[in-house]
């Protein structure tokens, strides 16, 4: 039966004492690019983070109606490069668990979104790019080609740019498919693993002029369930687990859905189960100040262990520098264990699981319970032996640091003691450097993403998105400057703790390009010290620049001549010890809370 009700259309059926309605909506529009924002609104979409060119006419058209018409539940977010829009796509799903829109500019600018479109793929990230496609038409049609670009940009497969790090690609044909296709991409994006998709959009097509558009108005639906291990390869994981007496577990990517951290915390401790994080974690998958925590190395333990469980995990160990022993058996858990979309993947495999962790390993946990009693004396000693590794590594990262707060220079360990000394709650770290994790306390899912394997720069345009959701909650993100340019005064890498750096950018202001060099970088300690002061107080965090004659900022303890003073309200550090700031490439100083 239908009846319909101020342009929603209504279908009751009545079978079996059951009542089931879906939702028709007729909305007005003028051509095809008005449904697209309608159909985005309606499958929950908040932004479409974009970078605009000649075939967003119709999309722009589309915004500036919907202004008119007082809606502004969905938002454009325009972004100065494809990369960057990919990567706030990215940090928004990161952050909210919601697939985001991105949308570039045919053929340069899906090119330039390449990089991160990378590492979403390999990182399970699912979004929905889409991209214009140069039109179709010569002449003729709203939307045909109008200017010299619209003929130098034509591929004769755009797919193809993408189609390699994308689940999923297609080209709108028309306007009556279009409901069907978005929620495609939607759907593909959002199945296990999870991934982005690539859709293109012909400017006729945008153009095509219409007078309504009826489409479902329920939302996204629910994702396909994820899976679940069979009950044989639950119960022969279990009975390789209980049988072992040294067994490791190895994980790099699990923390990717926040509810299996406290899963995989559950098991370990039902079994005394150390867990090693791969030493370039993405998220954070393990409370590194848990007991069972022993570190971000698993080779110190090949040699002993008779069992390794690695879950979610693309390369649990470089084969070239340090393998298991023959004999131990491996254990591959995730929902694509063999990652078949890697060329070449030989990692050897006793029993591989395809499954999602979080569904998985509650499973294996109750599994493991019935055994518990007849291994418990076991449990009980493997228990001991692991709280006192955990032990010696604290104990061996607190010696790091006394000795970093020696040094004149800031090393890796002194700066991750000096952020560990004022985060907060509300702190989130963003790392592309060599961040030594085993001197900050991360026990919360969130608080720490890692890069890629696809190695694309990607964090500037995460953190953007990051600081956009949710509560004042800040970032601080740490990127590994690669070369100097040589128009910029030098092709030197830039370590944290290069003296030579540290001389020459405590020199006085030169002149030419090494000048520009130099104000390039402190305008970026300038930005990091501002975030410092913003999420801590004052009493913590304090700026430690220099001024130089010319008006220049530089490190305070490398700077030169008469000309160097201190900044008002700025303490020094004791004599002999590390003053508490960053090198040039990164941030200054982190403050009192670090000279303590």
């Amino acid at each position: 039966m239908l009846f319909s009700r101020r342009g929603t259309r209504y279908r009751i059926s009545n079978e079996c004492g059951q009542v089931a309605m879906s939702t028709r909506k007729t909305v007005a529009v003028e051509n095809t690019a008005q449904a697209f924002l309608e159909m985005l609104e309606a499958l929950g979409v908040r932004y479409l983070i974009g970078n605009a060119g000649t075939d967003f006419a119709s999309i722009i058209d589309g915004f500036s109606k919907r202004i008119v018409d007082g809606k502004t539940a969905l938002r454009a977010m325009m972004v100065a490069h494809e990369c960057c829009v990919v990567s706030m796509a990215h940090g928004y799903y990161l952050v909210t668990g919601e697939p985001a829109v991105a949308m570039v500019h045919t053929t340069p600018g899906t090119a330039n979104a390449l990089g991160a479109l990378m590492n979403a793929f390999r990182s399970n990230v699912p979004l929905v790019l889409c991209a214009g496609r140069t039109p179709l038409t010569e002449a003729g049609m709203p939307g045909s080609r109008d200017t010299l670009i619209h003929w130098g940009q034509e591929s004769f497969d755009q797919g193809s740019i993408v189609r390699e790090f994308v689940k999923w690609d297609y080209e709108l044909r028309n306007f009556e498919q279009l409901e069907a296709v978005m929620r495609r991409a939607f759907a593909v994006a959002m199945a296990e693993p999870r991934g982005p998709v690539y859709l293109s959009l012909p400017r006729e097509v945008l153009a095509e002029a219409n007078r309504e558009f009826t489409y479902s108005a329920k939302g996204l639906e629910p994702p396909v369930m994820p899976p679940a291990p069979s009950p044989e390869a639950l119960a022969t994981m279990a009975r390789l687990i209980a049988d072992a007496e040294q067994p490791l577990i190895i994980t790099r990517m699990l923390g990717r859905n926040p509810a299996a951290v406290a899963s995989l915390v559950a098991l370990a401790e039902s079994f005394a189960l150390p867990v090693v994080e791969h030493p370039n974690p993405a998220y954070v998958n393990f409370p590194n100040d848990h007991p069972l925590h022993l570190g971000y190395d698993p080779a110190p333990y090949f040699d002993d262990t008779d069992l390794i469980f690695v879950i979610d995990t693309d390369v649990p160990w470089i084969p070239q520098l340090r393998s298991p022993g023959a004999g131990t058996k491996v254990i591959h858990l995730g929902v694509n264990p063999i990652y078949d979309r890697y060329p070449i993947w030989g990692f050897p495999s006793d029993l591989a699981v395809q499954a999602d962790s979080a569904v998985a390993l509650p499973m294996l946990t109750e599994a493991l319970g019935a055994m518990r009693a007849a291994h418990q004396g076991a449990i009980e000693k493997r228990s001991t032996r692991i709280a006192e590794q955990h032990r010696r590594l604290i104990a061996a990262a607190q010696a790091e640091i006394e000795s970093a707060a020696k040094h004149q220079h800031v090393t890796f360990e002194w700066l991750a003691h000096c952020l560990d000394r004022v985060r907060d709650e509300r702190m989130v770290f963003i790392n592309e450097y060599d961040l030594s994790l085993r001197h900050i306390t991360l026990d919360r899912p969130g608080t720490q993403f890692g890069h890629s394997t696809a190695g694309y720069g990607r964090q500037v345009g995460r953190a953007g998105q990051d600081s956009g959701r949710g509560s004042r909650r800040w970032q601080l993100h740490l990127q590994r400057a690669e070369r100097v340019p040589s128009r910029f005064g030098g092709a030197r890498p830039a370590h944290l703790d290069d003296h030579r750096e540290q001389r020459r950018m405590g020199r006085g202001a030169s002149r030419g390009p090494g000048r520009a060099s130099r104000r390039m970088v402190d305008a970026h300690r300038r930005d990091a010290v501002r975030a410092l002061r913003d999420a801590a107080s004052v009493r913590d965090v304090r700026a430690g620049l220099r001024r130089t004659r010319r008006g220049g900022e530089r490190s305070e303890g490398t700077a030169r001549g008469a000309g160097a003073r201190a900044p008002r309200g700025a303490r020094r550090a004791p004599p002999g010890r590390a003053q508490c700031h960053l090198p040039p490439a990164m941030i200054t100083k982190a403050g009192e809370a670090c000279e303590s």
